[in-house]
């Protein structure tokens, strides 16, 4: 991962720039992208704000430069930067790297940027109810205010609406996860026509664990997800604890549950 030194002299010596954000986009994801797309435009870069699953939910569509999302990222680009190259490595928020990266740069934000960063902070931390809330996020939240972002646009926008696929897959996960170790692990099985059934996707998975872990005594939730042989980990905990699914590889659904299990006690212990 690039250091924000390097990121920076990346910016600074490209003409065009594309701003990446892979897979699904999120009001994180989206608002973040959206506040370095303005930076760029501030430095006179030519560049371009690419999402690479289109399909975006109507309720993101006050995040600002959304006419100016593309699929595809265009031939002659000098440099591609991943939203996700950003990411807080201790909290694991992308606001709050993107934030950190801004403050290093020495950039003002304006009351465009504020807005798109308020709907990521919003978003990431749940309305600010997330498990592992701090005065960090409150403090940001003060800044962007200041710097003249409207939360009562951004809560319209974002608390009172949810795709129906969420709902459909909060339906599946209740009657399907089961406790473990004395309540502290929540355990969900699925497969990827379950998923497909639903209209969701992987990445909805970890916000409905993440609404697992608000439950009495659970420290970690996760799911392993059967998908064209393989399996996939989707996993949320209290302490960032983490496990990569390229070690389940070749492995039963059974064996694959024992090994995370076996893994997440030796954290937990």
């Amino acid at each position: 991962m690039q250091s924000f030194e390097e990121i920076l002299s990346s910016i600074n010596s490209a003409s065009h720039i594309a701003i990446y954000v892979e897979n699904r986009a999120d009001a994180v994801t989206l608002g973040c992208a959206s506040a370095l797309y303005t930076y760029l435009l501030q430095l006179h870069k030519k560049a371009s704000f690419i999402v690479q699953d289109l399909e975006i939910e109507r309720k993101y569509q006050n995040i600002a430069w959304n006419s100016a999302i593309r699929g595809t990222i265009p031939h002659k680009v000098d440099y591609v930067l991943n939203i996700e190259a950003l990411r807080e490595k201790n909290s694991g928020f992308i606001v709050f790297g993107l934030d950190s990266f801004l403050d290093f740069a020495k950039v003002k934000i304006n009351k465009k940027m504020a807005q798109s960063l308020y709907y990521a902070l919003y978003a990431e931390s749940q309305n600010f109810t997330v498990m592992g809330i701090s005065v960090q996020h409150f403090k940001l939240a003060s800044k962007l205010i200041e710097a003249g972002a409207i939360p009562d646009q951004v809560n319209e926008d974002l608390s009172f609406s949810e795709p129906l696929s969420l709902l459909r897959l909060k339906k599946e996960v209740l009657n399907e996860f089961e406790l473990l170790e004395a309540a502290r692990v929540a355990y969900v099985k699925i497969d990827s026509l379950t998923l497909l059934n639903c209209g969701a996707k992987n990445e909805d998975m970890s916000k409905v664990l993440e609404e697992l872990l608000q439950l009495a005594h659970v420290e970690v939730a996760f799911s392993l997800i059967n998908e064209d042989e393989s399996i996939k980990l989707v996993l949320v905990s209290k302490s960032k604890i983490d496990y990569s699914s390229s070690a389940l590889s070749n492995m039963s659904l059974a064996l694959a549950k024992d090994e995370v299990l076996e893994y997440i006690k030796g954290k937990l212990n």
